[in-house]
């Protein structure tokens, strides 16, 4: 090597590291998480990992830190970015963290802004995130970008802490002022001479505003060596600021119950309009209906076949919604429903069921639903007097045993027994934990809860 090259190789290697910082991050970085997805307009999908603290409980609300990564903001550096600041320290905490990767292959700061409303909605929709507001964490060019999400969407971020970062286009300079109400964090390296000018002017364009920031200086390079403690210690900070009252949002629970509810209500509209499409469209593909019809049993092709004509003659409808109840699984997504009903026909109805989450197309539909005739009890003697005992239904006859079959011990109790509709037991309708051979197997290394998606 020549004198000269001797002489440039410090300098070209120190290029090298102000140039490509989340090298030395992610050499460091080896977590394991688990990436959610959303959908975008077209074909495009959104990709986000998802941190949940130790014991996370699905009804409580959370504080919830969206963290945006450095450099291309590929999935390594999502990684790179939990492993060094956030994960740790946000399980310990109570946090939920989520960190999306770049929207094809784009960086957050110059691609399609319409992205994070999506990623909002989409977490909104699966946890109960506190105070309806959201804490923003961007690293290098995740901190540019932190910058403009923040001014585009102020109503929706309660803290902002770049490490480091400063408004990325003169629109987004001249949108500072949106930060007002927002808590801004600056961290930035003693020796980070381009992003600590940024960083500086930054500063100053929010003081001339009334905004006063927190700027740290760091000893250090472009790489901010912040102790994940001091971070979250920030954001706590943010927390107990004074802020407007915020919107109130439900529990992924309520959610849960009211999607469950339109499904319903939707059927026993379409079953009065005998919108037969519309009807059937409540219902799983191997649903059971039950009707008030001594022996009418019906599956979903049964009810097509008959077109409509069940729900012109005997079920009753139309039906007015007196009551009804809920109850998720544990695993959230089976649930089992009774409701009361009036009926200008037949007069009070009550009606049980089966509900199942079809993940396909995001919707609750109906595994099965028996509806009868509610009968007070002093009236009892009246409706037998009228119907007869003898013409009253009862079980179905055993089918007749094969040749040469060994008659079962009656003495023995039946293994079924328990079992449901559809062949699962009970707590496998419950559970649906994956020993099955119809659902996914279960990922032991998946750590979320009941009610977060996959």
């Amino acid at each position: 090597m020549s004198a000269r090259a001797r002489r440039l190789f410090p300098v070209l290697l120190l290029a090298c590291v102000l140039l490509l910082p989340d090298a030395r991050a992610l050499a460091q970085a080896t977590p394991v998480v688990t990436f959610e997805e959303v959908q975008l307009e077209g074909r495009h999908k959104l990709f986000y990992a998802l941190v949940l603290p130790n014991g996370y409980d699905p009804e409580k609300a959370y504080p919830v830190l969206i963290a945006l990564p450095p450099g291309a903001q590929t999935r390594e550096m999502v990684q790179a970015g939990l492993s060094m600041y956030w994960e740790t320290e946000a399980r310990q905490r109570g946090w939920v963290v989520v960190s999306p990767q770049g929207p094809n292959d784009e960086l957050f700061r110059t691609g399609d802004d319409s992205v994070m409303p999506v990623l909002f909605e989409d977490v909104l929709k699966h946890i109960n995130v506190e105070g309806h507001r959201f804490h923003l964490a961007g690293v290098s060019n995740g901190g540019r970008a932190a910058f403009r999400i923040a001014t585009q969407h102020p109503r929706d971020i309660l803290s902002v802490t770049v490490l480091p970062g400063a408004p990325p286009e003169e629109e987004d300079w001249a949108n500072l002022a949106a930060l007002k109400d927002i808590d801004v964090t600056m961290f930035v390296g003693s020796r980070d001479r381009t992003w600590l000018r940024q960083t500086e002017k930054a500063a100053e364009e929010l003081r001339l505003l009334g905004i006063e920031p927190d700027v740290r200086v760091i000893e250090g390079e472009h790489v901010v060596p912040v102790d994940p403690a001091e971070l979250f210690t920030i954001f706590e900070r943010s927390r107990t600021t004074k802020r407007p009252a915020p919107i109130d949002q439900p529990s992924p629970s309520e959610l849960m119950v009211r999607a469950i509810g339109a499904t319903l209500d939707a059927m026993h509209s379409a079953a009065e309009k005998l919108d037969v499409d519309a009807f059937l469209g409540s219902f799983a593909p191997d649903a059971v209906f039950i009707g008030t019809a001594p022996g009418e049993r019906l599956s979903l092709q049964q009810l097509r076949d008959n077109d409509g004509s069940a729900l012109a003659a005997g079920a009753g409808w139309p039906v007015e919604v007196v009551s009804r109840n809920v109850t998720l699984g544990s695993s959230q997504d089976v649930a089992w429903f009774d409701e009361s009903l009036k009926s200008p026909l037949l007069g009070p109805l009550r009606a049980t069921g089966v509900m199942a989450y079809d993940a396909r197309d995001d919707a609750w539909r109906i595994r099965m639903y028996s509806i009868a005739m509610a009968v007070p009890a002093e009236r009892l003697a009246d409706v037998v007097a009228t119907i007869g005992v003898a013409d009253a239904p009862g079980p179905a006859p055993d089918p007749a045993p094969d040749a040469g079959a060994t008659k079962p011990d009656a003495t023995k109790p039946d293994d079924d027994a328990d079992a449901d509709y559809d062949g699962d037991t009970d707590a496998d309708a419950d559970d649906h934990d994956g020993e099955d051979g119809d659902d996914e197997p279960e990922n032991e290394s998946d750590d979320r809860p009941p009610g977060v998606p996959r």
